[in-house]
This record gives C-alpha cells, sequence and structure tokens, in this order.
C-alpha cells in the first residue's frame, strides 16, 4: 500500500508448507499469540496452521485477531 509509513513496510512473517502442514513464520511479531492456548510465538518461532485457530496479532488497541480456516485443495 502506498499510503504506509516506511517502518510498516517491512515484512514481518510468512507462510510456509513442511511435509502438508502449514506454518506462519514469525519474523518480527512482538504480541503473536494463540488466544485459547495463551500460547505466546516470539520472533523467530513458528505457528501450525490449524483450522480454528484464533492468533493475536497485537495486544495494543486495534491489534487484529486472526481465524483460521483451512481449505481443501485439488
Amino acid at each position: 500500500n502506498e499510503r504506509l509509513e516506511e517502518r510498516n513496510k517491512k515484512r514481518v512473517g510468512y507462510f510456509v508448507e513442511h511435509n502438508g502442514v502449514w506454518y506462519l513464520v514469525n519474523e518480527n511479531i512482538a504480541d503473536l499469540r494463540d488466544v485459547d492456548k495463551q500460547i505466546n510465538y516470539p520472533p523467530g518461532s513458528k505457528v501450525e496452521l490449524v483450522d480454528g485457530l484464533k492468533i493475536l496479532l497485537s495486544r495494543e488497541e486495534g491489534g487484529r485477531l486472526v481465524h483460521v480456516q483451512m481449505a481443501e485443495g485439488n
């Protein structure tokens, strides 16, 4: 997005598939948290993406909650 400030353009994570399992690799999200299991995932860790997973991207006001839905592909 051209309206983002430079400090907000840096990649903070990425998705990767390994042996049929998808992960979110946290590169720089300070507050990444599984809200159901109450597990924190600090930078450098990875989260297995499973159907129904709820992860909080930030605890700050306006922080986003991600609700994962996995779809079967052909």
